[in-house]
């Protein structure tokens, strides 16, 4: 419900809505004005290289990478290459941590953004000359109030309460909420794309509508997963008329509409091991994996075509 208010749904009065997502975002330690601000600029650049928000792609040069022309599958193997003890680790830290990185110091953030850059102060290089000074500063001076609260309510019972009944369930909201955002918009199939080529329909288009927690997600997540095609096509349409809206869409995309029904564990790891790098150059780009190979390939068209279907083709 507090993202729903994110994106002013739940009422056409403003006061509603911020009535509602205010105190809901400070219940979890979430600061409403600048996870409001950045959410809807993910909404407006989503998928563009230059402009998107969250889990944008690392280039082949920040990994330190050479050119592919001169990359040997040694180079590949020694930079990119880990056990998978320690991918799970990363995967853990990224789940349960990721959330409060990215807006305390803009991990997987936008990259135009300087060091410094976060959700919380009003000098944040996030916020633009019309950012609200108010709104950011009622964000802080309510997570000061919710954090104190918590420290209060540790004090008069024990950490152990405070734990059970507050930080055990947080992380895991954590987690489901990295969840959704790093699988509807990281995955092998997807492109991302420069500005040559980027339009607001190709990035609505390349998300993905996935079943996750089945019909648990439906009910408690009010279908941001399985209709999140629809919801970036229209984000203020309230969420129950997402159903409607993506079996619309279905028809008028056709084979071009995302949906992936991968196990959700199972797709966390697979894309998070084979979706390491992007070119550094290209209009539209796909991820490569630890080898080095893309999954994707445009053809001559200019449509995204399997790799496999690439390689027995050149046969």
């Amino acid at each position: 419900m507090a993202h729903e208010a994110g994106h002013s749904t739940l009422s056409s009065k403003m006061w509603v809505n911020h009535a509602i997502g205010y105190p809901l975002h400070m219940l979890v330690l979430v600061p409403y004005y600048g996870w409001r601000y950045s959410h809807n600029l993910h909404h407006k650049k989503t998928n563009s290289l230059e402009g998107d928000e969250n889990f944008v792609p690392s280039t082949r040069s920040e990994w330190g990478l050479p050119p592919a022309s001169e990359a040997t599958p040694s180079i590949y193997a020694e930079i990119l290459d880990e056990a998978p003890i320690f991918s799970l680790i990363r995967i853990f830290v990224q789940q349960f941590f990721g959330l409060e990185a990215y807006l305390m110091v803009n991990a997987a953030g936008n990259k135009a953004y300087p060091p410094g850059t976060n959700h919380y102060f009003v000098s944040s290089p996030l916020f633009k000359k019309d950012s609200s000074t108010f709104g950011i500063i009622m964000s802080e001076l309510g997570l000061a109030t919710v954090f104190s609260s918590l420290m209060y309510y540790a004090y008069v019972t024990s950490w152990g309460n405070l734990w059970r009944m507050y930080f055990v369930p947080w992380f895991l909201m954590n987690h489901w909420i990295v969840a959704l955002v790093f699988l509807q918009h990281t995955d092998p199939t997807l492109p991302h794309f420069r500005k040559g080529a980027w339009t607001f329909l190709r990035g609505a288009t390349c998300t993905i509508d996935r079943p996750l927690l089945g019909w648990m997600g439906i009910y408690f997540l009010h279908n941001i997963s399985h209709h999140h095609v629809a919801h970036h096509f229209f984000s203020q349409m309230p969420f129950y008329h997402t159903y409607e809206a993506t079996q619309a869409i279905k028809k008028v995309l056709g084979d071009d509409y995302c949906y992936d029904s991968t196990w959700t564990l199972r797709a966390i790891y697979r894309n998070f091991t084979q979706c390491m790098f992007i070119e550094d150059e290209g209009d539209t780009v796909f991820y490569r994996d630890r080898k080095g190979n893309p999954t994707r390939r445009m053809d001559g068209t200019g449509s995204p075509v399997p790799e496999k279907a690439v390689m027995e083709a050149e046969k």
